[in-house]
């Protein structure tokens, strides 16, 4: 019994030993075999009866690690095989007739939890595992079985059967370095537990099983945290990110952006520019230090109770306190700042500082109401007589308001007439003599606002007014008041406006004008008069475009034209030399144009009707009404009349001598005429007619069977 617990025991420690072997190349690979020590150890120890009397010796060389399997396959000697049922199951054939001492290690790395592996033995070879069996399987991720053969005896061995994940394949990261093969590689976990990175036995970072990348310990917790950064170190704790490149575009950002972000919209960026960048605008300074906004605000401030200061040199410049007051410094320091300032709470005044070049310094003060306003300390002390309150530099004012109201800019201590440039609200550098800063939405808040008022009894040249819904400005010829055009739209670029009942502009997408081109959906022509230059429409002669445009009316010396659609071809109008007459049928003269005449008439009741007809070929005659001669003036022509049915001409043959013709054109003034055709059973023939229907040939012998030519005559 003691005996049996020995060497169970010896099995379960032999299934947990990892040994590493240096292979020919200098690599150092890992696998998983049944050791309880080191070979070197193991060779002393006093398990090494029990394993020669199983594994008949102690292998010479490591597993090799093959591709993880999805199908069959038949393993090779020394080699170590990972599995993938997930597709299916198959099955594993173990090497027939090897030496002595073979090892080979299987193993499942993935599986859907239904499909399973069977690992076969060859020949008449069994596993001792299953107590002479040919087959063992696995289902369970991880579970896998280390074998050895012993040849003496047949059987493959089960020297472990529960492997650690390592070294199997390229889907799993080894010491030596991976080269994956299938796109589901990953390196991480597939339970919730984070992923650890160690150094010296030493965490380093983290990455949590809910996402977040984290080093070390934060001291408290937050929500919503991509990643977290602690430390602790008395000194520098940095993290550093470096452009080596000194090129003119380089520059090193950390950039931020949005749910509406693009790589030119809704993004915030902070950066530095290389030493070689170059550029114009003040983000483009080499190695300058920039924050920006791009399409959107940029804010800088603090939401609790705490001050902004802004420092060069190591020294605060400027500091917005936590109530908005803006001040250079805590107190006054005139000796060395030029230009600088303070806000005294006491006396709710803010003190600018400017130093006159000798070292003595002025004041310019500014009180609110319930103190003292417009004190100033000018260089040269200027009386309250010229100004009320003034700015000025070197006794010249630069802005002043005078004991008379008038607001001054630019003009000298000795006169309060405004004779330079005024500018008022935010507006940038004045270009004029008056410059308006821009209106907004708000109420109030229009550049300029003119109140209704009466106009000036006399004009005065310049003067801008405004009555109702008119304003108007006064030109200097003849001092005439002239109006303002207004409009009630925003008028369309292209479009031709035109006055609306009330006198303001409009426009309509179907009234446009381009490159000399007016074009209108209709127009409508007042009507003419008997005056020189007073008709509706001047066509001017010119040429004839080489690419006729379809819808194009030209006029050409005596001949104007339109361009039609179908083939953009054009068709000239037709002329007449006289007003035409109804019922009479133009012709051409001899320049082309039209004209008719009392003897060539057509109507719907008679045809045509002519005075004479001549034809010089062969015609076509349907409805004509000729009160002359017909004529034909060539030899060999003649009048040609079609055959069918109700025709005027034909053949109709007797049958037992007579034949009745259908013909609907027979009227009570129709003229038959009949010709026979030979003498056979020759009879005298007579013709009988029926409005509407036709008429009828009989023959005086019943026998008569000839062909009669007939021609129908309309009587008049």
């Amino acid at each position: 019994m003691k005996r049996i617990i020995s060497i169970l025991i010896c099995f379960l420690v032999f299934s947990a030993t990892q040994i590493n072997a240096q292979v020919s190349d200098n690599r150092v690979d890992t696998y998983w075999a049944p050791r309880v020590v080191p070979v070197k150890q193991y060779r002393d120890s006093t398990w090494l009866s029990f394993w020669n009397k199983v594994t008949d010796g102690i292998p010479s060389t490591p597993l090799t690690v093959t591709p993880v399997k999805i199908a069959s396959y038949t393993v090779s000697a020394g080699e170590f095989v990972p599995l993938d049922a997930t597709l299916s199951s198959f099955t594993i054939t173990l090497p027939s007739a090897p030496a002595n001492k073979t090892q080979v290690g299987v193993k499942m790395v993935l599986t859907n939890g239904t499909n399973t592996v069977q690992i076969r033995t060859s020949g008449s070879d069994v596993f001792n595992k299953v107590g002479g069996g040919t087959t063992i399987s696995t289902q369970i991720v991880n579970q896998g079985y280390m074998l050895q053969y012993n040849v003496s005896t047949g059987i493959w061995y089960v020297m472990a059967d529960d492997l650690p994940l390592s070294g199997l394949d390229t889907r799993y990261w080894g010491s030596a370095g991976n080269s994956p093969t299938v796109s589901t590689t990953f390196l991480g976990t597939t339970n919730s537990q984070a992923l650890i990175f160690k150094t010296n036995n030493t965490e380093r970072f983290r990455i949590t099983e809910t996402g977040p990348f984290t080093t070390g310990t934060l001291t408290y917790t937050d929500v919503n945290t991509w990643s977290s950064f602690q430390g602790s170190a008395n000194n520098y704790y940095q993290s550093i990110w470096q452009n080596s490149n000194s090129g003119s575009t380089a520059s090193t950002d950390l950039v931020l952006s949005n749910n509406l972000g693009t790589s030119t919209s809704y993004y915030g960026n902070f950066g530095i520019n290389s030493s070689g960048f170059t550029g114009s605008s003040i983000f483009a300074k080499p190695s300058a230090v920039y924050l920006t906004g791009t399409t959107s605000d940029l804010a800088i401030g603090t939401t609790t109770n705490s001050s902004i200061y802004f420092a060069t040199d190591g020294t605060t410049r400027f500091k917005m306190d936590s109530v908005g007051i803006s001040r250079m410094f805590t107190t006054p320091n005139t000796s060395t700042i030029n230009g600088a300032f303070w806000y005294d709470n006491a006396f709710r005044a803010f003190t600018f500082y400017h130093s006159d070049g000798t070292g003595s310094t002025n004041n310019a003060v500014f009180k609110n109401a319930m103190r003292e306003v417009g004190v100033f300390m000018p260089a040269t002390t200027v009386t309250a007589t010229n100004y009320g309150v003034q700015f000025t530099t070197s006794d010249a004012t630069g802005l002043g308001f005078a004991p008379n109201g008038n607001l001054s800019m630019g003009v000298t201590t000795t006169s309060a007439v405004i004779t330079q440039r005024l500018r008022l609200g935010n507006t940038t550098t004045p270009t004029s003599w008056l410059s308006l800063m821009a209106g907004s939405t708000a109420t109030s808040s229009a550049p300029m606002k003119f109140t209704s008022g009466a106009l000036q009894t006399t004009p005065e040249v310049g003067a801008v007014e405004f009555l109702t819904d008119q304003p108007s400005i006064v030109i200097t010829t003849g001092a005439a008041r002239k109006n303002f055009v207004l409009s009630d739209i925003t008028l369309t670029s292209g479009r031709v406006p035109f006055s609306t009942t009330n006198g303001r502009m409009t426009d309509l997408a179907a009234f446009t004008y381009a490159t000399n081109r007016l074009s209108p959906t209709y127009i409508t022509l007042a009507a003419g008069t008997t005056a020189a230059g007073t008709a509706p429409l001047v066509m001017t002669s010119g040429a004839l475009l080489t690419t006729p445009i379809a819808g194009a009316i030209e006029f050409l010396t005596d001949q104007p034209s339109i361009v039609i659609t179908t083939g953009a071809a054009r068709k000239n109008f037709v002329l007449s030399d006289i007003t035409l007459t109804s019922g009479r049928i133009p012709f051409n003269t001899t320049n082309g144009r039209v004209t008719d005449a009392t003897g060539f008439l057509y109507s719907t009741t008679s045809g045509l009707t002519t005075t004479s007809l001549t034809a010089t070929s062969p015609s076509t005659l349907a409805g004509i009404v000729n009160t002359g001669n017909i004529t034909l003036t060539t030899a060999g022509n003649g009048i040609t009349i079609k055959t069918g049915v109700n025709a005027s001409v034909g053949t109709a043959t007797l049958v037992a001598g007579t034949i009745a013709v259908a013909n609907t054109n027979i009227t009570a003034n129709s003229r038959v005429f009949i010709s026979p055709v030979g003498n056979a059973n020759a009879g005298l023939l007579d013709v009988t007619t029926s409005a509407g229907v036709g008429f009828t040939i009989r023959s005086a012998s019943p026998s008569d069977v000839r062909p009669v030519y007939y021609w129908v005559v309309e009587g008049n």
